[in-house]
């Protein structure tokens, strides 16, 4: 290794010596830096900072944008190179009864009658919830809910909106809706972040 002048701090006007790194050491100062256990995986600016202040070579900079490119564990953590999502939609509901939201909270503390669930359904258009305590959250107990003390009190919708839930996604709740005449809707998968 070589050391040179010349590199000056333009705050303090001095200047620094800094070490003139062969071509065949780059390699493993760039592994040090930027993917040993104490660098992070930092980006391309700050992995060129920690590496200029001790050493130089001819080319740094663009080793650097080429290490930090192809380094697998920085693609992971950047993902895809765009997010594709759906636009947000507006829905306007015109009458009561024409959408209603449906869906299952709990597991609760079993109740004396034996109840863990809770099924919520709401109308769009008015606000209006409805809920019942149910002992599991299966689709023909939540089907036989719906039915009996939902729809033959307000009425049937035209859409029902529910999540993904197997008991929503069963044969037995898609025939409900069938002979009932109701277009099932359901959101998206679920996603955490």
């Amino acid at each position: 290794m070589a050391y040179c002048s010349g590199v000056g701090d333009a705050s303090t006007g001095k200047q620094q010596w800094l070490i003139v790194a062969p071509l065949s050491r780059c390699e493993g100062l760039l592994k040090e830096v930027h993917n040993g256990k104490t660098s992070g995986h930092l980006g391309i600016k700050r992995t060129v900072e920690k590496l200029w202040r001790p050493v130089y070579w001819v080319g740094l900079r663009q080793d650097v944008q080429e290490w930090c490119r192809t380094c697998q564990v920085c693609a992971a953590k950047r993902g895809p190179a765009q997010k594709t999502c759906a636009p947000l939609q507006l829905y306007q509901a015109g009458a009561p009864m024409e959408r209603m939201a449906v869906d299952i909270a709990g597991p609760f503390p079993c109740t004396e009658r034996g109840n863990k669930y809770i099924c919520v359904a709401m109308d769009y258009f008015s606000k209006w919830p409805e809920a019942g305590a149910l002992p599991n959250h299966e689709a023909e107990t939540v089907a036989e809910f719906l039915v009996t003390q939902v729809f033959t009190r307000f009425g049937v919708p035209g859409e029902l909106h529910s999540d993904q839930g197997r008991e929503f996604e069963s044969r037995v709740f898609r025939e409900c809706c069938r002979l009932l005449g109701i277009h099932k809707t359901r959101t998206t998968p679920c996603a955490p972040k």
